[in-house]
């Protein structure tokens, strides 16, 4: 067994993209208005990085089921028994998340089990299953996570007066690009009853609903721009626009693979991911 497709077919690397990226993009905000500490920086990172590794563990222990149909070829899922090594690797894992947090100071720990507690309860505790509030969890998740992971290395960033709405710009970006994922997982999800918005609509619905959905933000905040003659939000909207019309088309591609029963692209979660983050970044640096 080699390692490295071991871990990554059991702990996802692939969702750090979304774990470490708003970080550094408000970080990248926060260097252009006070100093802060690079070590400190790069501990948060590892802090962050390992949570993010135990809580994809977890993960894959309580959506077992659902893997069986979604992501046949995952480890757990041909490899039942070594659930205790999994357990093992999710404890060594939050050790190091701890550890490297610790090195910052007891806040960044505060923070790191916080992120481990919204894992079990969206996973062990189910919360999944309940619509609205799953993708407002994983909302949350993402986006209040690193905003705190932030705080924790500079406290003063709260004074910045622009923190609020972009934190709210975040949130929202967050939570309407999660049903994305949700499209390959469809036919798992829908026979364990976890309700993501592709079940809820279905997909045929989707194909229309969800290119609307994360359009619908970004069009809003570029009409404010215009009337309010705000170029810190024409020009992020209107990249953030071009860049979820392309989306929108590979959108309707892996919704017909998925209703066709072939695989879904595997480029498709990681490029809406990314997309999610690089927009993040591009609000922060205007």
């Amino acid at each position: 067994m080699k390692v490295d497709f071991f871990i990554a077919n059991t702990f996802v690397p692939s969702r750090l993209i979304i774990a470490i990226g708003p970080f550094f993009a408000g970080m990248l905000l926060l260097s252009r208005f006070m100093p802060f500490d690079i070590t400190d920086y790069f501990f948060t990172l590892g802090a962050l990085a390992f949570a993010d590794l135990a809580a994809s563990g977890i993960n894959s222990i309580t959506d077992l089921k659902a893997d069986a149909i979604n992501k046949p070829s995952r480890f757990l899922v041909n490899n039942p028994k070594s659930k205790p090594q999994i357990i093992v690797l999710i404890i060594l894992f939050m050790g190091l998340s701890l550890i490297f947090a610790g090195t910052v100071n007891s806040f960044l720990i505060f923070v790191v089990l916080l992120r481990i507690i919204f894992e079990y309860a969206y996973s062990g505790l189910k919360l999944k299953n309940v619509f609205i509030l799953n993708h407002l969890l994983v909302g949350i998740t993402y986006c209040a996570i690193p905003l705190l992971a932030c705080i924790a290395i500079e406290k003063q960033i709260l004074q910045l007066p622009f923190i609020p709405p972009l934190f709210f710009v975040y949130f929202i970006l967050t939570v309407l690009l999660t049903p994305l994922k949700d499209i390959e997982d469809y036919y798992g999800d829908k026979k364990n009853k976890t309700f993501t918005l592709p079940v809820v609509i279905g997909l045929t619905k989707s194909k229309i609903v969800l290119p609307l959905l994360i359009l619908f933000f970004p069009i809003i905040l570029l009409i404010i721009g215009i009337i309010k003659n705000d170029i810190k939000l024409i020009l992020p909207s209107s990249i953030s626009i071009i860049y979820l019309l392309i989306l929108s088309n590979f959108i309707q591609k892996q919704i017909k693979l998925t209703m066709l029963h072939k695989p879904p692209s595997k480029v498709f979660t990681p490029l809406a991911t990314l997309g999610g983050v690089i927009i993040e970044i591009i609000y922060a640096l205007f």
